[in-house]
């Protein structure tokens, strides 16, 4: 799809690492983009966030990974995967941050195979210090380091410590997915933008 000048190509990977890993690793062999953005919802981690809020994601990992596996094991050196950094400010400098009903902040997110409801919630925020916890972002991410190519990840929060459940998350389902594809089209606009200008 073209959008302002930029050629999109967008796929829904459905839930899961896997999923996530195949869709980012398909989206690369067949069209060698610039980049992958990644656009979902995540349960908040951090306290302060709310249903609704968005992380703009500066670094992922794994959660359910032995953080050595992925850094000396695998070879990356590190256990997290950082955002590339002209994606990440060109969205920090793009999203609407006025809005009296939601925060955006940047920060990180962790990935594992499970819903995180309450059990796990603690050992993840002593291990990690996550802002927010998804099932896709860190496999994506992965790939992308893989193939040496740009990741960016945009997350909406569902549920929250105080707000937690599958229920919750299905109720939130919908308006957080509205908020990460608002953040996302913002972004889109200031990367066409700066496209024009370069």
């Amino acid at each position: 799809a073209d959008f302002k000048g930029l050629q999109l190509v967008m796929t829904v990977c459905g839930i899961g690492k896997v999923n996530a890993a195949m869709a980012a690793q398909a989206a690369f062999d067949r069209e060698k983009p610039d980049c992958i953005l990644l656009c979902g919802v995540a349960g908040g981690i951090r306290k302060g966030l709310h249903i609704g809020d968005t992380v703009l994601g500066t670094m992922v990992a794994h959660h359910d990974v032995d953080p050595e596996i992925v850094s000396r094991d695998n070879g990356y050196g590190d256990a997290w995967f950082a955002a590339d950094s002209e994606l990440l400010s060109c969205f920090e400098k793009a999203v609407t941050r006025d809005s009296a009903a939601y925060q955006i902040i940047s920060g990180r997110i962790v990935t594992g195979e499970q819903f995180i409801d309450q059990e796990g919630r603690d050992r993840i925020i002593s291990e990690f210090d996550p802002d927010c916890v998804d099932m896709e972002t860190a496999a994506a991410a992965q790939v992308c380091a893989a193939n040496h190519i740009p990741f960016f990840a945009i997350r909406s929060i569902t549920d929250t410590q105080e707000e937690s459940g599958i229920h919750t998350f299905q109720e939130n389902l919908a308006l957080s997915s509205e908020r990460a594809c608002a953040c996302l089209a913002e972004g889109l606009d200031a990367i066409a933008y700066k496209a024009l200008f370069s």
